[in-house]
C-alpha cells in the first residue's frame, strides 16, 4: 500500500505545484495510478490507511484549484458554457466517488464509483470534449482571449486521465486500453492545436501581404493622380486657347456677313 500510495502522492505534489492536473506528468506515470487502484481493490483492512487519507487530502486540494480552470473555460466559451458546466459536474461526480473509495475502501464505494463511471466514463467525456474542440466556433483555443486555454484544457484532460487510470486498476483489473486511448486522443489533439496555430500564422502572413499590396496600389494611384492633374491643367489651357480661336473665327464670319 505504502509504495503505491507514495508514488501517486508524488504525482499529486507535482500537480499541486502547478495548480492543476498536469496531463504530461500523469501520462508519463499512469501505471502508478493504475497500481493504486489495484491496491485499493485488494485492501484487506488490516493495513493502516494513513496514505489513503493523504491522497484524499491532496486530491481535494487539487480539485479546488481546478474549479478556477473550469470557470475560466465557461466564461470564455459564451454560448457553449452549458457544455463545460456539464463536463465540470460529471468530473466532480467521478472525483467525489473516487474520494469515497479512498476514505472507505470496500464493496459499497466501489459499486458507487462503478455506477458513476457507467453514467459518465472518463474516456467518453474525453471523446465529447475532443469532438467539441473540432468545431472551431466552440473551441477556446481559437477564441480571442489573453488566457492560456490550452493550459486549462490539458488540466481537464489530465484530471480525466487520472480518474480513468485509477478506475482501471480498481474495477478493470489494470486493463490499460482506456487510459491509453485517452493518451492517444489528447496527443492527436495537441497535433491539431499545432495545425490550427500554423493556419492562423499563415492567415496573418497573407493579411500582411494584402496590406503591403494595398500600400503599393495606393502609391501607384498617387502617381497616376499627379500625372492626370498635370495633363488636365495643360488640357484646360489648350482648350481655353482653342475656344478663343473659335470665337475669333466667329467674329470674322460675322464681319463677312
Amino acid at each position: 500500500m505504502s509504495d503505491s500510495a507514495n508514488a501517486v502522492i508524488a504525482i499529486l505534489d507535482e500537480c499541486l505545484n502547478e495548480g492543476r492536473f498536469n496531463f504530461d506528468t500523469i501520462s508519463e506515470r499512469v501505471e502508478d495510478i493504475v497500481n493504486l487502484g489495484l491496491v485499493v481493490r485488494d485492501y484487506n483492512y488490516d493495513e493502516p490507511i494513513d496514505e489513503l487519507q493523504d491522497l484524499k487530502g491532496r486530491i481535494e486540494e487539487l480539485c479546488g484549484q481546478m474549479n478556477g480552470h473550469f470557470d475560466s473555460l465557461k466564461s470564455i466559451m459564451g454560448e457553449h458554457t452549458e457544455f463545460y458546466q456539464e463536463l465540470h459536474e460529471a468530473a466532480d461526480n467521478l472525483i467525489s466517488q473516487l474520494l469515497s473509495s479512498l476514505e472507505n475502501p470496500g464493496d459499497d464505494s466501489l459499486e458507487n464509483l462503478r455506477a458513476a463511471t457507467e453514467q459518465n466514463a472518463p474516456l467518453e467525456l474525453v471523446y465529447k470534449l475532443e469532438t467539441m474542440l473540432e468545431q472551431k466556433h466552440a473551441n477556446p483555443i481559437i477564441a480571442e482571449t489573453d488566457q492560456d486555454t490550452l493550459y486549462m484544457l490539458d488540466a481537464v484532460f489530465g484530471e480525466l486521465l487520472f480518474v480513468e487510470a485509477y478506475i482501471n486498476g480498481l474495477l478493470d483489473d489494470g486493463d490499460m486500453y482506456r487510459p491509453e486511448k485517452i493518451q492517444e486522443i489528447v496527443n492527436e489533439f495537441h497535433e491539431d492545436v499545432e495545425r490550427w496555430r500554423n493556419e492562423d500564422e499563415d492567415e496573418d502572413g497573407n493579411g500582411d501581404e494584402d496590406e503591403d499590396d494595398g500600400e503599393d496600389e495606393d502609391e501607384d494611384v498617387d502617381v497616376d493622380v499627379d500625372v492626370d492633374v498635370d495633363v488636365d491643367e495643360d488640357g484646360d489651357e489648350d482648350e481655353g486657347e482653342d475656344e478663343g480661336e473659335c470665337e475669333d473665327e466667329d467674329e470674322d464670319e460675322g464681319e463677312e456677313d
